[in-house]
Parts: C-alpha cells; structure tokens; sequence
C-alpha cells in the first residue's frame, strides 16, 4: 500500500467503501475520479454522493439532508474490489439521503447552510467519533421540511 493511493467513495443511500488506486496507474486514478459508478455496485435508485482520496489518518465526515452528521475513521473501512457493493456507512431515517462527505481534520471548521437559509458553523472535533454504520449524531436542528443545502470547509 505504500505506491498507493487510497480514495472514498459514499453513495446517497448511505453505502460506501474504500479503494486502493497505484500511484503509478494514472488512468486508473482519473477514472475513479470522473466515472465513480464504475468502482462501486450502486443498488437500484442509488448514486455518488462523494469521492476523493483519503488520509488514514484524518476522520471522515457524512453528513445527511435530514442534519445528521457522523465522523468515522477510514481505518472502520477495509479495502475493497471494483466489484464491490460497499458497506453502510450511516444509518439513514427514512426519507433521509446522505448529502455529503468529506475528510476533516479536528481543528477544521464547517459552516452548514440549509435551504430555509439556517446556518451554523462548528469545529470537527465538536463531533465525536463514532463508528461506520452508526446512526450519527443530529448536527442542525432544522424546521418542517428544510433540509441541508450545503456544507463548507
């Protein structure tokens, strides 16, 4: 793993997994990049919510329309094939989708803006670290029928 890059990929039902790219397999990693669907086995009605490249090290964070946020460690996540459907990565309610993720460090902040204009800034390390497939903690209160718009670094 040490020529290698690792990268995230989360889906909007909650399902995600870990993939190992070689440094040196450049086509290999634009193609995750631009076509993440081809390295992941999406359920019927389900899509990519996110996918980058990740550092052991550094937490996770999901966050779900519905205001509901779980931070993880990549190492909750094993390697896995193409082929691969992935694990539940957050418990969803019904209804809820995961809007977003993205790694964040402990003193990094985020701003969460919802779509009835609700916003509210707090650290990471404001969220406790929780393990994959866990139900989260609620992030936003919102009202009837907001949702989370958009999250900021």
């Amino acid at each position: 793993m040490e020529n290698n890059k690792l990268y995230f990929i989360a889906t909007k039902n909650g399902t995600g997994k870990k993939v190992e790219v070689p440094n040196s397999d450049h086509s290999e990693e634009e193609g995750l990049i631009s076509d993440p669907e081809n390295y992941i086995k999406l359920e019927e009605g389900d899509s990519i919510a996110s996918c980058f490249d990740i550092n052991e090290n550094t937490p996770i964070f999901c966050i779900t329309e519905k205001g509901v946020g779980l931070r993880f460690k990549p190492s909750d996540l094993r390697t896995m094939g193409k082929e691969a459907t992935g694990l539940r990565i957050i418990k969803l309610e019904d209804g809820d989708k995961l809007l977003d993720s993205f790694e964040i460090k402990d003193e990094e902040k985020m701003k969460i803006i919802t779509y009835g204009d609700l916003t509210t800034t707090l650290e990471a390390n404001d969220i406790p670290i929780l393990k994959r497939g866990s139900r989260g903690v609620t992030i936003i209160k919102l009202n009837e029928g907001d949702f989370v718009d958009d999250v900021q670094i």
